[in-house]
């Protein structure tokens, strides 16, 4: 049993969404309750909603005789989800983890030799860019997806030693680097590939129900 586990619920009306996620929980936990007893893993429960339904932060939800805190974030897999499932917080600390990588490749790129350099862009800072950004990436956010290009620009002037002021289109062509808007089409559409010629497990239901507990995903 992992203590990793998500249980998801979606619905249009506070009453029946608490109701649902309620016996979804008592159908799973006389299964695990031994487990959750013996490991006591922590517990919360994040509504997403738009500012227009604050109704939902009310939701009355328990695993055994626990109520579970109501949290407006939470870190799942690494990824930050907000309660109004905006990405901008999450898109700024990534900003920021990349900017704390940068400081280290100026300090040091005088030392590298351009393979190095390569290097060090596609280990510890190509995967910050990549990771989960289809999830999270072009959501309507045109000034932070631009903000992320910003910092690709500067990654690939850094790593052919160019200056700050030259091309960033001459640089990134030079390497034969996709954009950040590009990585991410191309990451999608080798999703679905993937998913279409069953390379990739994708069991996800998005059929509406009004009855709602049995599209719930527990994994």
């Amino acid at each position: 049993m992992s203590d990793d586990a998500v249980l998801y619920c979606y619905g249009s009306n506070p009453a029946g969404l608490e109701c649902a996620l309620n016996a979804d929980l008592h159908a799973i936990l006389h299964a695990i309750a031994n487990w959750l007893n013996d490991n006591k893993p922590k517990q919360c429960l994040l509504v997403v909603s738009d500012s227009k339904l604050r109704k939902f932060n009310s939701l009355s939800v328990s695993v055994l005789v626990n109520q579970l805190d109501s949290v407006r974030s939470f870190q799942y897999l690494g990824v930050a989800l907000f309660s109004n499932f905006t990405w901008t917080k999450y898109v700024e600390h990534v900003i920021s983890k990349v900017n704390q990588r940068f400081g280290l490749l100026r300090g040091i790129k005088h030392l590298l030799l351009y393979n190095a350099r390569l290097l060090y862009y596609k280990s510890l800072v190509l995967p910050i860019l990549d990771y989960a950004d289809m999830v999270w990436g072009d959501k309507d956010n045109a000034v932070l997806m631009n903000n992320l290009q910003v910092l690709q620009n500067k990654a690939a002037k850094l790593v052919l030693d160019k200056p700050l002021h030259s091309s960033a289109t001459d640089a990134l062509n030079q390497l034969g680097w996709l954009n950040l808007k590009q990585r991410r089409h191309f990451h999608r559409c080798l999703y679905v590939y993937k998913c279409v010629n069953g390379i990739r497990s994708h069991k996800l239901e998005l059929s509406r129900n009004s009855n709602l507990h049995r599209y719930s995903t527990y994994c």
